[in-house]
């Protein structure tokens, strides 16, 4: 296990626990590197928010999301707009 971790492990790590599963290792690696890293707590959030936004749209959406028209683009867009603003 590497304690020190470095951000583009730790945004991968973060990135694979939100669509999937990480093992107990490392989430405590994780742990550590978010205990002192800012701008990866920061990540984190708004990847949060971003996965929300998207599993949102996917239960709203026609099954076909494949293709998305100009509009639907624009929603999404601002949706994601209006979180990080907040």
């Amino acid at each position: 296990m590497n304690i020190k971790t470095n951000c583009r492990r730790a945004t991968m790590i973060i990135e694979k626990k939100e669509w999937g599963s990480i093992g107990l290792l490392q989430n405590l690696e994780l742990a550590v590197h978010l205990s002192w890293c800012r701008d990866c707590k920061i990540y984190k959030v708004q990847s949060q928010q971003l996965s929300q936004l998207i599993r949102e749209f996917i239960l709203h959406s026609t099954p076909d999301v494949s293709t998305l028209d100009k509009s639907a683009k624009d929603r999404l867009r601002q949706r994601i707009d209006d979180e990080l603003k907040k």
